[in-house]
């Protein structure tokens, strides 16, 4: 993997300081970096020795060292030219498509799910045109489309009971001159207001000179205020520079962009990112500090000039210089920039504070940091999976999504991170001969040791883990179940039974094939038994369900609690609720077992139960097979006592294509992984290997 950290002075695109304009692509330059002037009486300001007051400060350097970053892209999903993503408030990750759906992913497994908007009918996904970015406020998903004749839409979509929006409200309409140039960054900023970047109209050159024009919206970034359901679509902020409407349009933020594609705030620092995509020659990027107002009031320069370059009149001191510059065709070359985010997650601490970025047509990931007042450029040695970079995004934990116009969604990750894996303290994963009439003699001893040993012994944790390993064994072994019932005592006839009754359902649950990576779930200790006990009897009282099937289904949901994470279909919690079924009869918090457990109580009662069991459970998974080893279960804790017990002690196994995988309390992975990554971290999860 080949990487470079280059001070921006040493590049052959490297920035030129602003009353610079020479085009010479070989002529060494060098970098400036915005600055803020302090004033002597301002808080951190200091005097120097010479007694003059403070001057201007340069950025802090990053805290991250991206030159010692060690990273890959890992494929998570593939969805129809992915465009744009936010972090809902319901805790759902949005993917916009820029054929005009806007669908609901699971980061952690990459399973698409609901199709939430739909605004096929309304745009064209044609060169430069279709739905080109989304962003959410705490009321409403904002959408950027162009429509059938080609002009921009800023829509609201006001959220809905179950946090998902609801019919769509006009904000605001932007004529287009061409179908290129038309923008599409959209954001909600750190003061809360909505942030809307325009092209210049489009044609070559900007032929109508309407970036330097403040009379109108196209080449600029606007910042509004939206008021859906007010008696104006929007008001504005009152310190925009042409509030008042007099010198320029009142929503204008910014000029001077000729198509700013992508641009993002730092969550940290507030700053402002703006990736502005150039003409024949430059690709520029543009740091706008938060401390000088983010941006407010400048110029970027456009049409004059093209990055530092002069292009239809000379360079102005006024323009606002970009920060970094890559020539097409030079080194790290490129065609079309794709203005990036502000890397503030956990999993890769290298790029804290790293502005990462990349270019459309390579498909390279960059990223630029700051160093001693110097901007430093870093290649990742990254080509995005599926090429055709059209956007970034960042998912709820922070880390890093890519978006490819290919249809491809991939995370960025640390590769040599370990999985974490606990030790699993001197316990061993249980044994299981091949020999059915052996296993049935052991069956019936740990079925004896459980019901004469203390549950609080930790000997019977080990005797109920060997009991779950022989069930699992024997229900992928079908042709065994006539030997095991026939060496079954009659006391113990029933239990046996109907815990491989259960185990033979749930085996039917799912036809899918044993998957070839490990799961993105944590595993947590759970309440104790009797603690869960006491909750399931309290909300039998409540709603009349019997306790059993509350601890059928949390049992066989999650393992009474011990799975922490998403389901493939987005569920959440202890009982595995969808948000949507948790906006309907959820109180409280999806992952507080409490509120899980009565919510899941009130919901079997809406389906049916507890007068039709059967049919609330089927409400709750329609599948058969689930509905009968629910059932079973139920059945067997109102009989048994001790299976109960014993099933709240069994740990969580994980059926992969290498085997029946344990994995004890303390896995934690945050994404899917390969199994052989997993099983060189743990090679005791694997079952073992019998003798010859």
């Amino acid at each position: 993997m080949m990487r470079s950290r280059t001070a921006v002075a040493l590049a052959a695109i490297a920035i030129v300081a602003a009353a610079c304009s020479s085009d010479s692509a070989d002529e060494p330059v060098s970098a400036t970096l915005p600055t803020v002037s302090v004033a002597p009486d301002s808080p951190g300001a200091h005097t120097p020795a010479n007694g003059s007051p403070a001057g201007p400060e340069l950025p802090p350097d990053t805290p991250g060292q991206p030159s010692t970053a060690v990273v890959s892209a890992t494929v998570i999903a593939e969805v129809d030219e992915p465009i744009s993503g936010v972090v809902a408030p319901n805790g759902e990750f949005w993917l916009a498509q820029r054929g005009g759906g806007v669908v609901v992913l699971d980061t952690a497994t990459g399973v698409v799910g609901d199709t939430i908007l739909d605004l096929s009918g309304l745009t064209n996904a044609d060169g430069e045109q279709g739905l080109l970015s989304i962003a959410v406020d705490a009321d409403n998903l904002y959408v950027d489309y162009t429509d059938l004749v080609g002009d921009s839409h800023i829509d609201a979509h006001p959220l809905g009971s179950d946090g998902r929006p609801t019919a769509g409200v006009p904000v605001l309409t932007q004529p287009q001159l061409f179908t290129n140039h038309n923008g599409g960054a959209m954001t909600v900023g750190p003061d809360g207001f909505l942030y809307v970047g325009f092209g210049d109209g489009g044609g070559s050159g900007d032929p109508k000179s309407m970036a330097q024009n403040t009379s109108t919206l196209l080449g600029s970034i606007i910042r509004i205020n939206p008021t859906v359901g007010g008696p104006s679509p929007y008001t504005i902020p009152a310190d925009n520079p042409f509030a008042d409407g007099v010198d320029g349009a009142p929503e204008i933020f910014l000029i001077g962009a000729r198509n700013p594609w992508r641009f993002s705030f730092d969550p940290t620092t507030g700053d402002l990112w703006i990736g502005d995509v150039g003409q024949d020659k430059y690709e520029e990027i543009d740091l706008l500090l938060a401390a000088n107002g983010a941006g407010r009031g400048a110029n970027l320069g456009w049409n004059h000039r093209e990055g530092l370059h002069g292009f239809s009149r000379d360079n102005s001191p006024s323009f606002t210089d970009p920060v970094f510059e890559y020539r097409h065709g030079g080194d790290p070359g490129g065609c079309s920039v794709t203005g990036g985010v502000v890397y503030r997650g956990s999993a890769i601490p290298a790029l804290e504070g790293a502005y990462l970025f990349g270019d459309f047509c390579t498909a390279r990931l960059w990223a630029l940091s700051i160093s001693g007042g110097t901007m430093e450029f870093t290649d990742l040695g990254v080509d995005v999976p599926g090429g055709q970079l059209a956007s970034f995004a960042v998912d709820s934990q922070g880390e890093i999504l890519m978006l490819s116009l290919s249809g491809v969604v991939s995370r960025l990750v640390d590769p040599t991170i370990p999985v974490a894996v606990p030790s699993p303290d001197g316990r061993t994963y249980p044994t299981v001969g091949s020999d059915p009439a052996a296993v049935a003699a052991r069956l019936v001893e740990v079925e004896r040791l459980l019901r004469s040993t203390d549950p609080d012994d930790p000997v019977f944790a080990d005797l109920a883990h060997e009991q779950q390993v022989i069930y699992r064994t024997i229900g992928r072994n079908s042709e065994w179940i006539p030997v095991i019932l026939a060496a079954t005592p009659d006391d113990l006839f029933d239990s046996v039974q109907l815990e491989i009754e259960a185990r033979v359902s749930i085996g039917g649950i799912s036809n899918a094939q044993p998957p070839e990576t490990m799961p993105a779930w944590e595993i947590i200790e759970p309440l104790p038994a009797e603690a869960l006990l006491d909750i399931y009897k309290q909300a039998e009282v409540d709603t009349g369900i019997d306790w059993t099937y509350l601890a059928a289904i949390n049992m066989v949901e999650t393992g009474f609690g011990r799975i922490a994470g998403l389901s493939t279909a987005g569920a959440q919690g202890p009982m595995q609720f969808m948000p949507t079924t948790w906006a309907e009869v959820g109180v409280g918090s999806i992952n507080d077992p409490h509120d899980a457990i009565a919510a899941a109580a009130r919901y079997l009662v809406r389906r049916g139960g507890p007068t039709d069991m059967a049919r609330a459970v089927r409400g709750y998974n329609n599948s058969a097979a689930y509905v009968d080893t629910v059932t079973a279960y139920a059945r067997l804790f109102a009989s048994d006592p001790v299976a109960f017990r014993a099933a709240h002690d069994w740990e969580i196994h994980y059926a992969s294509a290498a085997g029946d995988l344990w994995l004890p309390v303390g896995y934690r992975y945050p994404e899917r992984i390969p199994l052989d990554r997993y099983l060189a971290e743990a090679p005791w999860s694997m079952p073992p290997e019998l003798p010859n």
